[in-house]
């Protein structure tokens, strides 16, 4: 199993959201996650969800939502200064994921060359 590590994004132009956690939460609408659940922030209500990153950035961007990016997805929008983490040492978490095949087969060299490139990526 490996780890892909997320952070809590909101757009770069946002002033500097320092206040209790009530707060940070009154002043956005949070995007919910699909399938990540045990993010932080996931139990409030929000008007907003997506199954994929890609909608989830394009909420984020939109300057109305909060929501968890991959690391590696916000690293192009971050380093633009178009979104920036919000609270990071406080609000960051990683989501564990696997790789399975089927036990009864041989993999090809070509499932195996997926599997080490896949294991060295996220080691």
């Amino acid at each position: 199993a490996a780890c892909l590590p997320g952070r809590g994004y909101v757009l770069g132009q946002v002033a500097d959201v320092g206040a209790a956690e009530d707060e940070r939460q009154a002043a956005f609408d949070l995007l919910a996650a699909g399938a990540a659940a045990d993010e932080p922030w996931q139990a409030g209500a929000s008007s907003a969800r997506s199954e994929q990153v890609e909608g989830s950035l394009a909420f984020i961007l939109s300057g109305a939502h909060i929501g968890y990016l991959p690391e590696h997805i916000a690293a192009p929008w971050e380093a633009r200064g178009q979104l920036r983490a919000l609270l990071p040492e406080e609000l960051g978490f990683a989501v564990e994921f696997r790789l399975a095949r089927h036990r009864a087969r041989q993999p090809s060299e070509a499932q195996r060359a997926l599997e080490e490139d896949l294991l060295a990526a996220f080691a």
